[in-house]
């Protein structure tokens, strides 16, 4: 029996501001706020060369993130984590739809020790609450 390909996933990679520690606590991200939770660029392109090396395709830095891009395969290896009920059908897949944002949060303990000060969290944004299956 083939082995089932691993679907392609996304995640957003929040950086830390380049203060090193994150912005006040409820405190929104807005051009006025901005600059309190913008990444440097040298943090930027650090992550984002490391998570190139770690098999990821890496998106445009756009405010305090960026995004992920690989197999879910690469995801379960680097974050060890099970990201098995993505290989099954979509019905199953709604086991995320309402968790809080910290829920959908992979952990950043399995990552390189170099990136870990880098990266305030790693998060798949939830499922829209509308489309195929919503009623």
């Amino acid at each position: 029996m083939a082995r089932q390909q691993s679907p392609v996933i996304s995640a957003q990679v929040v950086l830390m501001p380049a203060s090193g520690k994150p912005a006040p606590e409820g405190t929104p991200v807005t051009a006025a706020t901005l600059a309190m939770f913008a990444p440097s660029a040298a943090t930027t392109a650090a992550a984002s060369d490391a998570f190139r090396t770690l098999g990821f395709e890496v998106g445009p830095m756009y405010g305090t993130s960026f995004s992920i891009t690989a197999p879910a395969d690469i995801f379960e290896h680097v974050f060890k984590v099970d990201l098995g009920y993505l290989r099954k059908p979509h019905a199953d897949r709604d086991r995320s739809r309402g968790k809080t944002a910290r829920d959908l949060e992979l952990p950043k303990s399995t990552l390189p020790d170099a990136l870990k000060p880098m990266v305030q969290a790693v998060t798949f944004t939830p499922p829209p609450d509308f489309g195929p299956g919503n009623v």
